[in-house]
């Protein structure tokens, strides 16, 4: 199957660096082949290969500050299986920079680091696993990570910290050119039923995020490893005909000691979400 893909988003900095006026656009075009390898219920298994184009600029009071064209081929792997308690899936993912199709070259003036190589070699795994240990309670483990044949550019690093990440940090906290990442959370079903004829359930637990980076660059780094832990709830509830609306709460508290004066030792987040 051929399948192509186009991003494109801009982003500014807030809070204490708004008055810089730095704002940033990223261009991602993608273009693979895949095949299902294996297809069935209980398991799948896909390769995917093919082309990606990215374009990455920075501008600080509007004038360009920064530039990265990255070229890369690419080959991934994926595999899927379906257990009566239990969901495994993992990937893999080999990216090679080229030195082609308007690609930057090392130590370009624009570019977001100097020594950083556009033709680097990046090996991105990921491992997902969901257990179901009662009809009320589950686990969730995610592990990320990267390793790279070089020192990348700034879009290439791999990056750790925030929502979605580790929680309690700031997004993007740390960075380095190979690192791995984990979140382990166990969530328990407290009620399930009805409330104005409208289907709830409401759920809470516990969780432990954690990471560390490895970067060529040493001054770069504040810190190299991240923990937290915390406990989260989430309340989910049909009101409309389109599909679930959830709200959730997270509270998450830094484990260790940091030089970074970005980190707070407790953070709270809180996410309304609406599915369609």
């Amino acid at each position: 199957m051929f399948d192509t893909r186009f991003i494109q988003s801009e982003i500014e900095v807030g809070d204490r660096l708004a008055a810089l006026n730095i704002t940033g656009d990223t261009s991602i075009f993608d273009a693979a082949l895949s095949s299902r390898i294996i297809n069935m219920r209980s398991q799948i298994a896909q390769v995917r290969a093919g082309f990606q184009m990215r374009q990455h600029k920075s501008f600080l009071s509007d004038v360009l500050s920064t530039k990265d064209n990255v070229r890369q081929m690419f080959v991934e792997g994926s595999y899927l299986a379906r257990l009566p308690n239990l969901l495994l899936f993992g990937s893999l993912r080999l990216a090679q920079g080229m030195d082609a199709f308007g690609a930057s070259e090392k130590g370009r003036n624009l570019a977001t680091r100097a020594e950083g190589d556009p033709e680097v070699l990046l090996m991105q795994p990921t491992l997902f696993a969901n257990y179901r240990s009662s009809d009320n309670g589950q686990i969730r483990a995610t592990v990320t990570g990267q390793l790279a044949s070089n020192t990348t550019l700034s879009s290439d690093l791999f990056v750790i910290g925030g929502y979605g990440s580790i929680r309690g940090f700031e997004p993007a906290e740390t960075t380095g050119e190979a690192g791995v990442q984990f979140s382990v959370e166990y969530t328990h079903k407290l009620w399930s039923g009805n409330m104005h004829g409208k289907a709830v359930t409401a759920s809470a637990g516990t969780f432990v995020d954690g990471g560390h980076v490895w970067n060529r660059i040493d001054a770069q780094t504040q810190d190299d490893t991240l923990l937290s832990v915390g406990v989260g709830a989430e309340v989910e509830a049909a009101l409309t005909k389109f599909g679930p609306t959830k709200l959730r709460l997270d509270y998450a508290r830094t484990l260790g000691d940091y030089k970074s004066q970005e980190v707070s030792p407790n953070s709270v987040y809180v996410r309304l979400g609406q599915t369609f």
